[in-house]
């Protein structure tokens, strides 16, 4: 399996608030009302139907259609400030949307794919289906593991660390490693920040 750890943890990382209630719309099909921030600071107030979730290098990635825009659009999560999740169904997928390929895009690379196990405490655990779409899930009391193929275990790591303390990488152990070397950095990171 790819690695490449100067990248992981990225910067500016933190955990994404908006993730869990995302990842509920995706599930539940319904719309979300968000107040987004895009890249040159405007604030505006859309609702959006989740399709996606995907991580990528630089963070969380949604696809959605745009209510507001009226399109089909790609958003960054730790960009949005607010979200509710509406009663509302939200539309179907288009036909070339595919979710499972959008989730696992940046875990793939040039090396073989391998087998990693992601552990997943509640409420965690409830959101896997729209978290790790092609990942065969095992129930494991309240919790459950996500078994998924991917050659970028960096990413795998990245992944897990952007989801907080309810997530970890149990297998391989050279997954586990990184991701356990990786959340002790970020623990001694947020120890030598002062507190606001």
């Amino acid at each position: 399996m790819g690695r490449d750890t100067a990248r992981y943890p990225p910067p500016g990382w933190s955990e994404v608030p908006a993730l869990l209630p995302l990842a509920r719309a995706c599930q539940a099909g319904r719309l979300a009302r968000i107040r987004y921030r895009d890249a040159g600071g405007h604030e505006t107030e859309r609702e959006v139907a989740v399709l996606g979730l995907g991580w990528r290098r630089e963070g969380w990635l949604f696809a959605a259609f745009c209510e507001l825009r009226q399109a089909w659009r790609l958003f960054r999560a730790e960009r949005v400030l607010a979200i509710r999740v509406t009663r509302r169904r939200a539309p179907s997928a288009p036909a070339a949307f595919d979710g499972r390929r959008f989730a696992t895009e940046d875990l793939s690379g040039p090396a073989p794919a391998g087998r990693v196990a992601v552990a997943l405490d509640a409420p965690l655990a409830r959101l896997a289906p729209a978290l790790f779409p092609s990942a065969l899930l095992e129930r494991r009391g309240r919790g459950c593991v996500a078994h998924l193929r991917a050659s970028a275990i960096d990413g795998v790591a990245g992944l897990c660390l952007s989801l907080g303390q309810g997530a970890r990488v149990v297998s391989p152990p050279e997954a586990g490693a990184l991701f356990a070397g990786l959340r002790a950095a970020l623990e001694r990171q947020r120890a030598r920040r002062p507190e606001p």
